[in-house]
């Protein structure tokens, strides 16, 4: 099962998110955060294939927490109330850009976009190490 980190700062939102991964996404929500800090921390600790950040966040915005943690080694999908990001989250490299409140329909199809390339990603390393060990 693939595991998330949401950051998040409105609870009710990070609540209805938390229960629609679970219930029609096959996500298991491994950490909350309220603010980049608390955001990078659970990041860093709970290494998650997914993180569903917010733009606006009491201390910085959510592009702030993606420089911050260069290079990103988790999928990211956007979720926000701001629909004027979403060309700079394109850039910043996001799987998608979800507009509040969330659509199950669309939040379905972000999630199989993310393990999707989760899932390229590890066959790609698998490919390598299989190559090196070919090597030696």
């Amino acid at each position: 099962m693939y595991k998330s980190v949401i950051i998040e700062d409105e609870v009710n939102a990070s609540a209805l998110l938390s229960t629609y991964l679970e219930k029609y996404c096959d996500i298991k929500v491994v950490g909350n955060a309220e603010t980049v800090e608390e955001g990078i921390k659970e990041i860093l600790d709970k290494k998650p294939d997914i993180v569903f950040l917010d733009i606006s966040l009491p201390d910085y915005n959510g592009f702030e927490l993606l420089r911050r943690l260069h290079p990103v080694e988790f999928e990211v999908v956007f979720v926000t109330a701001y629909d004027e990001f979403a060309i700079q989250a394109i850039r910043m490299s996001a799987v998608d850009y979800l507009l509040k409140p969330v659509d199950i329909a669309e939040l379905r199809i972000a999630v199989e976009k993310a393990k999707e390339k989760i899932k390229s990603q590890r066959s790609n390393h698998n490919l390598l190490v299989l190559l090196e060990n070919v090597k030696q």
